[in-house]
């Protein structure tokens, strides 16, 4: 004898089944769009591009399980201070740093003290124990020990604490016990699933957002695109790159999936600096000559765009895979090529370069630049008040989530 309840149960959980298989396929064609509008529609690249996807889904299948596996079996531990994520959907660059940056500087205006919780992402030391990068007055550690990330946060931000370390639990406990910060910030912390967040900001590259709306290896996703209905806010990066229309068709595709605060921003270029002694140069003073671009970024396309948008001749670009640290070998081939011209590299990889130009001549560096870059706020777009004036408050005297 049928049980017809069964039959109900059954039915329903097929339709529910199907209503996700809907919004999934909805999801990849929105992604699609968006990839389509903002890359060059050849031919032979897309029908490539599509033939590697594909080919790689099996891939991708393992890795979406992998990783829902992992939050399954992860267990949240919570810190004494609430904490700020600032992390993305995808695999690659989108501007996380200046946004974890200005997110400080925001803060640190407000009379709260921010502790930088950062992985350290292939520093040249390898430790076990939390290491302090900074204690909010003076800069402990050195680039090779916490790695660039850490070390430039650190600078930019010379009244926070910067941990770094790949157990972000311990550095925040440690923190908490010998500096009392007001909140914590936990870099790249999206998918960080052993801690514990309160409020999580995704960023999003206006200039690739999505990819083809695959995961890895398929496509450039951690996460389905679903997952930003987690965050609190999301932050949309390199808004300034792309037309007005895709940005708007940009923030429709997010609004399907959430109505938390949404903002576009783009990055400024405000000044230069020599690296030897970061002696300030305006940007007036550089620009009729020809440079040379040197960077070792996620998006190294991006900075000489930056360059350009700014009225530089960049000459040549010479591009590094992203946390590259340089031999002397490279830097001295760079600087005979050169050959007295102004040599520009973003702020991350000034870090890298700096300790290697100690030993050098003057008369060899002294064209050597590093292009000081800040997130700026879209005009009419919200900004950090916006954006945290409800949550703030909650989040500080710990009635948050």
């Amino acid at each position: 004898m049928f049980n017809l309840n069964n039959i109900f149960i059954s039915l329903r959980s097929l339709r529910a089944q199907r209503s996700n298989l809907d919004v999934a396929s909805d999801e990849k064609r929105d992604c699609r769009a968006l990839w389509a509008r903002n890359n060059d529609d050849n031919f032979k690249t897309l029908t490539r591009h599509i033939f590697i996807s594909v080919t790689l889904l099996p891939l991708s299948f393992l890795y979406g399980v992998g990783t829902r596996l992992h939050k399954m079996f992860s267990k949240p531990k919570a810190l004494p201070r609430p904490v700020i994520s600032v992390g993305n959907l995808t695999w690659g660059g989108t501007g996380k740093t200046p946004v974890v940056i200005s997110l400080a500087q925001f803060l640190e205006r407000n009379n709260i003290q921010a502790c930088i919780l950062s992985r350290g992402y292939l520093r040249k030391k390898r430790a076990r124990k939390p290491l302090v990068v900074s204690d909010g007055k003076n800069i402990i550690a050195t680039p090779f020990d916490a790695g660039d990330e850490p070390a430039l946060i650190a600078r930019s931000v010379p009244g926070a604490i910067v941990m770094s370390g790949a157990d972000r639990f311990s550095a925040g406990m440690a923190a908490a016990e010998n500096f009392n910060p007001g909140i914590f910030i936990l870099d790249d912390g999206f998918q960080h699933w052993e801690l514990r967040r309160n409020f999580d900001i995704i960023c999003v590259n206006a200039g690739n957002p999505f990819g083809n709306g695959r995961l890895i290896p398929a496509g450039i996703l951690r996460e389905p695109v679903s997952a930003l209905r987690r965050a609190q806010a999301i932050v949309i990066t390199n808004a300034d790159t792309v037309e007005a229309g895709a940005l708007a068709a940009l923030k429709q595709t997010i609004r399907r999936q959430t109505a938390v605060p949404l903002t576009a921003t783009r990055y400024a270029l405000t000044s230069l600096a020599q690296l030897t002694d970061n002696t300030p140069m305006n940007v007036s003073d550089i620009i009729p000559q020809p440079v040379t671009a040197l960077s070792a970024i996620a998006d190294n396309n991006r900075f000489t765009a930056t360059l350009k948008n700014h009225g530089f001749i960049v000459e040549r670009h010479l591009a590094f895979r992203d946390h590259h640290w340089f031999t002397s070998r490279e830097l001295n081939t760079l600087l005979t090529a050169a050959a007295n011209k102004p040599i520009v590299t973003t702020e991350k990889d000034a870090v890298r370069l700096a300790p290697l130009l100690e030993g050098l001549a003057p008369e060899k560096t002294r064209h050597f630049y590093a292009a000081k870059i800040r997130l700026e706020f879209m005009p009419g777009e919200p900004t950090w008040e916006n954006i945290l004036q409800n949550a703030l408050p909650s989040l500080l005297t710990g009635t948050a989530r």
